[in-house]
């Protein structure tokens, strides 16, 4: 459970009329060592600045053209197969709804290529809960970000504890895992990564020697991956699309209200293209536009953000004057930590074990172009900058956990590397 997943649901239950979070964007990079490549390997979810552009029909045919046969709109079906929510994958049933009465789990099962009958068959986790309504509204459906990321393991708990009751008030909310994802069958998960990950604490490397790592990793993951008997080239958006409808059809929705996050939000204008039939309303909360290529644009995007948190600090007299030259402090705090990185504690609050760990330069770069994602959290970037200078690492220790350990252990990095970040391509 994600920080940035509460504050998504919390915004998302006030009105459900989300307007597009405010995403990193603009030109200009500077961040020290970042390369894209390294920012996507990093497998964290981006957003874009541009806003949607609603492809053209003639667009469309021109993308599609390539593949006519297995990328094009077409019928598709699938089976809906109910599980005991006690035996779901990581599902934890709170004692207060013991009795499923609320709660519903199962199992999608569509072909791993919609356009080829004789394909394997492939299960996605899906889990509704059920609207306290006697007559609900069109049923929300959560399409999760990344690609990669899991919707269950993000908004899951959120709902169990109660924080998305004033959707399920008027409506079903249905959470499904993509392909691929961190839940399904086959996943596309890497655990390669995990030994880079969980490298970090018993041996410092240069960020320089931590990358070629995880690109090693990488390497490794997609190689095994290849060995097995599945279809890499069917873990993309089109098919994911495919997927979002024929969950419609095997739950018996008329229609559905679609809420698309980061990656969901180009999943989602797949489905608006191909299946707009089957769609009420859709949601696009920091928007990816169908024909841009996002990754190569994460750093540029996060750098944009930065300066303007600078320069909002510098226009506003008591931030200035409580955190004179923010931007020269930040930066020479990245050159520090490269030069000298710190020992700080990283409490796992899964186990509550602590273990002490080296943060350098670079790692803290990444860990900013997260919080960037949050408003909530940019009024207090200031602060934790100057924080850090005075050598005060109790915040950073724990966004550290959250997003380079309970993140990257969930996400599906075989999944993030082969769905398409643009309309143009199809693996």
């Amino acid at each position: 459970m994600t920080y940035q997943g509460r504050v998504s649901l919390i915004v998302l239950g006030g009105s459900l009329l989300l307007s597009a979070c405010a995403a990193p964007s603009g030109q200009g990079v500077t961040w020290a060592q970042v390369t894209a490549q390294a920012v996507k390997l990093s497998g964290k979810p981006t957003a874009t600045p541009s806003p949607a552009v609603e492809p053209t029909e003639q667009a469309v045919e021109s993308t599609l053209e390539p593949t006519p046969d297995l990328y094009r709109p077409l019928p598709v079906s699938g089976d809906f197969n109910e599980a005991a929510c006690r035996t779901f994958p990581d599902f934890r049933m709170p004692i207060e709804r013991t009795m499923e009465d609320d709660v519903e789990c199962g199992y999608l099962l569509v072909r791993e290529s919609h356009a080829l009958p004789d394909s394997r068959q492939i299960r996605l986790p899906v889990v509704i809960f059920k609207s306290y309504a006697e007559e609900p509204a069109t049923p929300l459906v959560f399409a999760q970000g990344g690609p990669g990321a899991s919707t269950i393991d993000t908004y899951g708990d959120l709902f169990l504890m109660g924080l998305g009751d004033s959707i399920l008030e008027t409506r079903d909310v249905v959470l499904f895992d993509q392909r691929g994802t961190r839940h399904t069958y086959p996943d596309l998960m890497c655990p390669e990564m995990d030994d880079v990950i969980a490298s970090r604490a018993d041996e410092y490397q240069p960020p320089d020697v931590l990358q070629q790592m995880y690109i090693q990793a990488v390497a490794d993951c997609h190689e095994r991956l290849s060995r097995q008997p599945l279809s890499l080239s069917a873990y993309n958006s089109v098919e994911n699309a495919r997927d979002v409808e024929a969950l419609r059809l095997a739950l018996g929705y008329d229609q559905i209200d679609l809420y698309g996050v980061s990656y969901g939000t180009l999943l989602a204008q797949h489905v608006m293209r191909d299946y707009p039939d089957g769609l009420h309303s859709v949601i696009l909360d920091a928007v990816v536009p169908l024909q841009v290529d996002v990754a190569p644009a994460v750093a540029s995007n996060a750098q944009r953000s930065l300066n303007e948190v600078f320069a909002a600090c510098a226009a506003y007299a008591p931030c200035a004057q409580a955190y004179p030259n923010l931007d020269e402090v930040f930066y020479q705090l990245v050159a520090d930590l490269n030069e000298n990185p710190a020992t700080i504690p990283i409490i796992d609050y899964q186990t509550f074990e602590t273990y002490e760990t080296k943060l350098d330069g670079d790692t803290l770069v990444l860990a900013f172009q997260n919080l960037l994602y949050s408003a909530e959290v940019v009024p207090h970037i200031p602060r934790l900058i100057y924080d850090m200078h005075y050598g005060n690492y109790n915040l950073i220790s724990t966004i550290l956990y959250v997003y380079h350990v309970e993140v990257e252990q969930t996400f599906s990095v075989g999944k993030a590397t082969s769905a398409p970040t643009t309309s143009s391509s199809t693996a």
